[in-house]
């Protein structure tokens, strides 16, 4: 029996570790990431806000930086064709002078020959307005157009160092497949440089060339072929813009990188720009960040202008003078150079003009120049709130330290629906955790039931065949010693007599407890109920059951209510229940053996109660044993042997006839001193006999 109890135990014990295993410990780590997620709800939709809206910034800067390209182009095809002939005709001035008269973007004109003796404006002019142009514009760039005053130089680091990028972050195929997937598509709009590193790239290599096949099947081959060409060269252009975006991408998203590439171009005499907004930062990263300034993507050498018009036929160069902001368009034919500082007024409204709608129902999107100040007047927001925009990106490296940026119209509406939708993550993520805890749990609790059950069964089965056993050998054996005549006494034989009948009677409570039991479950059992005095059906019973007790050493105390007492029940039943109460008491009772049976009337109730001295019942077992094959396991209830039904087939046959079965202990807290169980029925009327 122990090794078979042993065996169940194991098999329990490994099916409970399996059970963990297998579905708590990936349930817990399931609503770990869970709740994780939600705590990171805040910093996804930030990130998602701030990728929507850097991608609207990106289309914006694509924009203006068309525009500028386009500003460019307006000087230089409205540029009067000036040659050496007509410096020396002295027909180049009223030239200069028309060329600003027509052209609202130039401020003022200039004019000079390749070793930087400025011709236009003349410094010694009677015009006052003239005069005082002449002057300012000396100051600032004699020394420039003479190579005695080096002039800032900005590119963007990701170009500049794009091999040293894609060499080591992005391998050959990934730019040709990002490179297929661009020439699919029908415009390609591409920024002109200032400068190019590359001389044998030029400003006017830059348009756009769209071409069908039907249209290249349709010329000469002579023509085709020309045109091929030039498309080929459109291609290289894209490919090399493709390049651009990816390495400054890949330099934007890897901080490692960052440092590697920055610390390169200091050692090589570039230094990087610091930026003038301070986009917010999600809280994430604010808590690890605690800088005060960012670096640009834009990186400053310095040139010669001798230098500078060697690269180009053409450019812009940027300038500050006195915290003020000037763009030199410069234009080289031959030996002379013919340009014009831009009028910033009329270029800050081309920009404002190309930016489209400033404002709508969520956000403010402005230009932010190299001061800090926002170019589009917005009377909702102050300039200074302009320092620290949600989001903001560098607009072109003709335009140093300009940024277009965006403000939330409603921040905290944006807050709200952060925290309402992580509340309700939130919300949704508990549900879910205490389902799958639930389901765990009960699954947990079936199982490990079952396993109980199965024990309880085997025990059961053990305790059946002994208790069957006991008392069938008991039987044999005196029934053979009175039929084999080995016993002459008639005292003994009529004792033995008594023995058998005594076996006989356990023998038969026993079977009726197992055939109950059956019937119970099943519910075929049938209750006749019919109307009876307690008083009068325990009287019955109580001689011979007295008798037994009262040879065994206990005190045996009858106390019934004087009136009779009325219930609804089955007789027979009833009968079984008191015997089953009865025989607990002969076993469980050690030191001090008594039992008193009591009846009494409380309120609408009967009562029937059974009392004993015996070893009690402990408190964290008393809503056990009333459990099938429940028996507690104790030094002393070990010594006594039993099925565990008895208690739970008592407690099954007062419940179905209308009453029930309680126990208390006797002397309250302490178990030890004894136990009552009491019947309890419902009081019926005399007249219903």
């Amino acid at each position: 029996m122990n090794t078979i109890r042993m065996m169940v135990r194991i098999k329990q014990h490994l099916i409970t570790a399996l059970f963990l295993l297998i579905v708590l410990i990936p349930a817990v780590i399931l609503s770990f990431l869970a709740i994780r997620s939600v705590n990171q709800e805040e910093m996804v939709q930030r990130k998602r806000l701030e990728d929507t809206l850097l991608l609207e910034l990106d289309r914006t800067n694509t924009i203006l930086r068309l525009t500028i390209d386009n500003l460019i182009q307006e000087l230089h095809e409205s540029l009067p064709d000036i040659s050496r002939q007509d410096i020396t005709n002295s027909g180049s001035e009223e030239e200069i002078i028309r060329w600003k008269e027509s052209e609202p973007l130039v401020g003022i004109p200039y004019l000079l020959v390749k070793d930087g003796s400025i011709l236009y404006p003349d410094i010694r002019s009677s015009n006052t307005n003239e005069k005082k142009d002449a002057d300012l514009f000396y100051w600032r760039y004699l020394n420039l157009f003479s190579n005695k005053e080096s002039i800032p130089v900005y590119k963007n680091i990701a170009e500049e160092y794009e091999k040293e990028i894609l060499d080591k972050d992005v391998s050959a195929e990934k730019i040709k497949l990002t490179e297929d997937k661009t020439n699919s598509s029908k415009n390609i709009i591409m920024e002109s440089e200032l400068i190019s590193p590359r001389k044998e790239i030029q400003a006017s290599d830059k348009n756009r060339i769209v071409l069908s096949k039907s249209s290249l099947s349709s010329m000469g081959k002579e023509a085709a072929s020309s045109l091929s060409k030039d498309q080929d060269v459109s291609s290289n252009m894209e490919s090399n813009v493709i390049r651009s975006k990816k390495a400054l991408e890949i330099f934007e998203s890897d901080a490692a990188l960052q440092e590697r590439i920055y610390s390169q171009a200091e050692e090589e005499g570039q230094q990087y720009l610091t930026r003038n907004l301070l986009p917010q930062i999600t809280p994430s990263k604010r808590k690890e960040n605690t800088q005060t300034v960012i670096r640009s993507v834009y990186i400053e050498s310095t040139k010669y202008f001798n230098e500078i018009i060697d690269n180009a036929d053409y450019g812009i160069i940027p300038r500050t003078f006195d915290s003020t902001f000037i763009l030199l368009y410069w234009e080289k034919k031959g030996d002379i150079i013919t340009g014009c500082e831009i009028n910033m007024d009329v270029f800050n409204k081309k920009l404002i003009e190309a930016t489209g709608k400033a404002e709508n129902s969520f956000r403010f999107l402005n230009i932010i120049d190299r001061s800090g100040k926002p170019l589009i007047p917005l009377s909702n927001i102050e300039s200074e709130k302009w320092r620290q925009p949600f989001v903001a990106k560098e607009i072109s490296k003709l335009l140093p330290y300009w940024e277009t940026a965006i403000i939330l119209r409603n921040p905290e509406d944006f807050q709200k629906q952060i925290e309402s939708s992580r509340y309700f993550m939130s919300l949704i993520v508990f549900v879910l955790c205490l389902l799958i805890f639930t389901g765990i749990t009960a699954v947990y609790k079936v199982s490990s039931s079952r396993l109980k059950n199965v024990q309880r069964k085997v025990d059961f089965v053990t305790n059946v065949s002994h208790e069957l056993k006991t008392p069938l050998t008991s039987i044999r054996m005196y029934s053979e010693m009175m039929a084999e005549g080995f016993q002459k006494d008639p005292e003994k034989i009529i004792k033995y007599s008594g023995y058998i009948a005594s076996e006989s009677q356990r023998l038969t409570r026993l079977i009726n407890n197992v055939l109950d039991f059956a019937k119970l479950e099943k519910g075929t059992k049938i209750f006749n109920l019919e109307t009876a005095d307690i008083n009068s059906l325990i009287k019955d019973i109580i001689p011979s059951l007295k008798e037994e007790f009262n040879k065994n050493g206990f005190i045996f105390k009858e106390n019934l209510n004087k009136e009779s007492l009325f219930v609804k029940c089955d007789k027979e039943s009833v009968i079984q229940v008191l015997i089953n109460l009865f025989s607990n008491v002969q076993k469980y009772s050690t030191d001090e053996k008594y039992i008193e049976i009591k009846t009494f009337q409380k309120d609408k109730q009967i009562i029937v109660s059974v009392t004993d001295k015996g070893t009690g019942i402990a408190k964290k077992y008393r809503k056990k044993i009333f459990r099938y094959f429940f028996r507690i396991d104790t030094s002393i209830t070990s010594d006594s042997k039993g099925t565990g039904l008895g208690l739970a087939i008592a407690k099954k046959i007062m419940k179905q006839q209308g009453g029930d079965l309680i126990y208390t202990a006797l002397k309250g807290d302490d178990y030890r001193q004894g136990s009552i169980f009491s019947m309890i029925f419902p009081s019926a009327e005399k007249k219903d006999i």
